[in-house]
């Protein structure tokens, strides 16, 4: 097993329109996008922790910073800010009488939010600068989910492209993540979630943050089931799409949706005979039982 995978599945599945599906086979390209090019409003938006109250994140700060200096022990030892680290080899010789002291003057700080302030506005800053750089491809684990052919693949006049996860091709498939549906808020847009980002440098700090806003969505979308593999553009590239290559052999087959006409069957069947001669070809049907069933061809 390949050391990079992340998961147990072997393949994922991409809806798609006829014309897109003739475009991907043909130029054996994936087109990865910009996250303001997504359809739900609340997915990786480009303005975050708007909702975040600074006199509270200021309150979650000093209650973690009471807890430190009861136990100066934080987790990610390599990623802690320079002033945590400084902060964690004061609090671990401290005595007594010093612990007390820095216990007050904490507290002082409860009702004053200052340095939080300057905190979450540097995180904005940074996120705001790096938006537009991100790059994310987005898979499904579900084949025949009407409510998918009739959004993505055109009212079933599309197609369902299937990749295969392989391990000997160190595939980026292998590194797809599964997107969590919740209604609960997010982590880091809470007080005491953002507070504990702030013992931490910056990298760190956006990685996580990054980790939660790409993989979380509201419950409202938990019928796509979907996988989504996040990466950047390269230096070159502008604009909010860029196409990337996949390797031939990851192309496991086709779906042609139960509506697709007989031309766009037609040419779809010629790529894969030329390009893909390996892949399967289904084709879809609606069954009497309010299913999509499939049968090879």
């Amino acid at each position: 097993m390949n050391p990079n995978r992340l998961h147990n599945r072997h393949s994922f599945y991409k809806y798609t329109t006829a014309n897109v599906a003739k475009a991907v086979l043909d130029g054996q390209k994936l087109r990865w996008s910009v996250p303001s090019r997504f359809n739900d409003p609340f997915d990786v938006p480009r303005e975050i922790l708007d909702s975040v109250d600074e006199g509270r994140l200021n309150v979650a700060v000093v209650d973690r910073m009471k807890a430190l200096l009861s136990n100066p022990c934080l987790p990610n030892p390599k990623h802690h800010s320079p002033m945590t680290k400084m902060l964690l080899r004061l609090f671990s010789c401290a005595n007594a009488n010093l612990k007390g002291k820095l216990l007050a003057i904490n507290e002082q700080c409860r009702h004053e939010g200052g340095v939080t302030r300057e905190g979450l506005e540097a995180i904005r800053k940074e996120w705001r600068a790096i938006y537009d750089d991100q790059r994310i491809v987005c898979f499904t684990e579900s084949w025949n989910s009407a409510s998918m052919w009739d959004r993505y693949a055109s009212g079933h006049t599309g197609a369902l492209l299937e990749f295969a996860c392989l391990d000997h091709l160190d595939s980026s498939l292998l590194t797809a993540k599964q997107v969590n549906y919740t209604d609960d808020p997010l982590t880091v847009n809470t007080p005491s979630g953002l507070a504990e980002l702030l013992f931490y440098d910056a990298h760190f700090a956006m990685t996580r943050i990054m980790e939660e806003y790409t993989h979380t969505k509201t419950t409202d979308w938990a019928y796509e089931k979907e996988w989504r593999i996040a990466s950047w553009k390269r230096p070159h590239e502008m604009g909010d799409y860029s196409d990337y290559e996949f390797a031939g052999e990851e192309l496991a087959g086709i779906t042609f949706g139960a509506q697709i006409s007989a031309q766009d069957m037609l040419e779809l069947a010629w790529l894969l005979k030329r390009r893909y001669p390996h892949a399967k070809i289904w084709k879809a049907s609606i069954d009497g039982g309010r299913q999509i069933i499939r049968r090879e061809v």
